[in-house]
Order: C-alpha cells, then structure tokens, then sequence
C-alpha cells in the first residue's frame, strides 16, 4: 500500500490568501488537505521515514481523496530555507504538482508587517520594520522564490494564483484548480462570502503558540475537541490584535517598489502575461495621497 503522502503543495505566498485556499481546498470531497494547515514537514523532519510517518498521521485514509495536499507558505521563503524543491522531489516524487499564491508585492509587505507586529515580532512603525528585516521584501520577490521551483519541476507542475483574481472570483480559480489537478471540484461547497486569516480582530496567542502548534494540540486535540469550543477557550484567554499601524509614508512605498517592480516584471515574463500582473504606480499614488491630505491640514 502505497504511503498517504501529498501530491500536490501549496507553497506560498505569505499573506497572500493561502488559509483562504486552504479551506476551500478542503470543502471538496475528492481533495484531501492535511489535517494541520502549515505542517512544514519538509522543513521540519529531515529524516524520509520520520516525514512519512507524519504526513500519514495528516492524512486520513478517504478513498474518495483523489489528491492529497499541504499548505506551508515557509516553503516560499527561499532565503531562509534553502533547498527545499530538492527535498520535495526526493520525498514526494518528481509527479508533484505546485500551487504558489501571489499578492500585490507592495501590500503583501505591508500586510505581512501587521501580522509580524501584532504577534510583537517586529516594530510597530512600518517604516522602520520593512528596512530592518529583509524578510518582508524577500518572500514579495516572488519570481526569486518560484524560480528553482520551476527549475525542479518543470513550468508545467506549477500553477501561479493572483490574490487579487482569486478574491475577485473564486469559483472559477477553484475551477481552474480542479482542472490543474485533474480532480472535480463543486465551487458552490466554498463559504465565497467569507475569507480566513484576516489579521484584524484576530486573536494574539503569545505564550499559548507554542502549545497550538505543538503535535499533542494539533494532531490529538483539534481532533477531538468540537471547533466551537476551541474558539470559545481562545477567545477567553487570548487579546484581539492591535489596531493596525499607521500606513508607510511615501518614501516607505516608493523604497519598496524600488526593490520589489523589478521582480514582478520578471514574474511576468515568466508567466508569458503581456501587461503588468499589478499597476504599482496606483499604489504609490495609493499612499501618497493620504499624506499630501494630512500635510495640506
């Protein structure tokens, strides 16, 4: 009997609608997603016979599950973790196929710095942090961290998701999924009025994170404590998250189009698109002008 290993990843990007994916990818009957949204198992278990093992503890045995698939945006997050394709091939075989996210890079830093600040792993002034940690430009560099991906697998096993078309219509992303699988999907099974992971009104766990992403909660607890108590317990010992910061001033943005446009244009070519995937040139004027109206008070 052949191991319950996934045949398809979900590797990024951060902030860039995967728990979203996650869930509808979930809600179809011949899709089996891990049990544990963001396992990281080719990260975290080094050794083949130990990360096999685990993924047959995330996966149940459905015979309807025409595939089965894992969501870990670490997987896209090159600079700090090198090699990973290479693992993937040799663990999970070279038929794997994979799915990557991507999100307006500007506002996926951005995003990205909320999530980071109300989890107290970075500043609070944005300006500051995006300088400080390379990590929020980095992971928007989206044609860097796909390229050895493609270079492993072949352009063909890897299928590049817009952010802002996936929001926009759903249904027909999972369609398109569902044929890039070669699984049949049922759009209306997805919740389409409702996203995931939002960071406001979040809550923080802080001292409790390493207890909700140790094994004993995620593989025993989640399994058999109804979600509805879970939340309920969560909600009575974890803060919401802060407010959100104030938004980068103009010479924020225009440092992070600078670094990041030359990227997106690559991507672009690499998906063979003709016009550019994001007019960052909107988003620059985006947030130029709440600042020209705060300086004309």
């Amino acid at each position: 009997m052949s191991p319950r290993i996934p045949d398809f990843l979900v590797i990024g990007a951060q902030k860039a609608g995967t728990t979203t994916l996650y869930a509808d990818l979930r809600a179809q009957p011949a899709i089996g997603m891990s049990s544990v949204k963001e396992p990281e198992v080719l990260i975290k278990l080094p050794d083949a016979r130990e990360a096999t093992a685990y993924y047959e503890r995330l996966f149940p045995d459905n015979p309807a599950h025409r595939r089965r698939g894992e969501a870990s945006t670490h997987y896209s997050q090159r600079t700090l973790y090198a090699g990973l394709p290479e693992r993937a091939r040799e663990l999970l075989g070279g038929d794997l196929r994979l799915i990557y996210l991507v999100r307006n890079p500007v506002e996926r830093a951005i995003s990205h710095h909320y999530h980071a600040y109300s989890r107290d792993r970075c500043d609070r002034d944005v300006d500051l942090a995006v300088r400080n940690d390379p990590a929020f430009v980095d992971n928007g560099r989206y044609a860097m961290q796909l390229a050895p991906w493609r270079d492993v697998f072949g352009p063909d096993s890897v299928m590049v998701i817009v952010f802002e078309e996936y929001v926009r219509d759903r249904a027909a992303t999972l369609r398109a999924i569902g044929d890039f699988l070669a699984v049949p999907v049922d759009p209306s099974l997805i919740d389409a009025a409702k996203s995931f992971n939002k960071s406001e009104g979040n809550r923080v766990y802080g001292y409790l994170r390493p207890l909700l992403r140790g094994d004993l909660y995620r593989l025993w607890v989640r399994k058999a404590v109804p979600e509805r108590l879970r939340q309920r317990v969560r909600d009575l010992v974890a803060p919401r998250a802060p407010e959100r910061p104030p938004p980068p001033r103009p010479d924020t943005v225009d440092w992070l189009i600078e670094r990041l446009a030359p990227d997106a244009d690559a991507l672009r070519q690499m998906l063979g698109r003709p016009q550019p995937i994001w007019d960052l040139e909107a988003t620059r004027r985006k947030y130029a002008e709440p600042a020209q109206r705060a300086a004309q008070k």
